[in-house]
């Protein structure tokens, strides 16, 4: 069975981005969410994925976006962080899903951060997509302005 086919019957798919901590080249949400000791508070577990795996990983996230071309998602109140392996690039259904998490859940970014890994999971490149705060920029600019940068 494939990596993908395991997180699929192991985590729980949602529509809520706030929860997602991947999403697959179909473009799944994947949740990564756990509560803080407290019980109030919300993270993202990206590492949860390493029980996929029947070896003990240094960087379970890095082999996961490896073996299926996931991308690592934190979609803060107005910040949209996404991590990808260049060599799978970004799919469209995955593109749907960061315009869902990015503009159409309310979040409305400010900025979008970015790294792209290499194979090994080596930051090759990075950015900084602000919108102009002088301006009401819509969030699809913003999308428009990371395709044209990672794409």
């Amino acid at each position: 069975m494939s990596i993908e086919k395991k997180a699929k019957m192991t985590f729980t798919i949602t529509d809520d981005c706030k929860e997602t901590g991947y999403i697959l080249r179909d473009g799944t949400l994947l949740v990564m969410k756990s509560d803080y000791p407290d019980g109030e508070s919300l993270h993202l577990d990206h590492s949860a994925v390493a029980v996929l795996y029947d070896r003990e990983l240094l960087r379970p996230s890095v082999q996961f976006m490896r073996d299926t071309g996931a991308i690592r998602l934190s979609a803060l109140s107005n910040t949209t962080n996404i991590e990808y392996i260049e060599e799978h690039g970004i799919t469209d259904p995955q593109l749907s899903a960061i315009n869902k998490c990015a503009c159409i859940q309310g979040l409305q970014p400010h900025r979008i951060i970015y790294d792209k890994l290499d194979s090994k999971g080596k930051v090759k490149d990075s950015g900084d997509i602000k919108s102009n705060p002088y301006r009401d920029e819509p969030c699809s600019s913003l999308i428009r302005k990371f395709m044209i940068e990672t794409l």
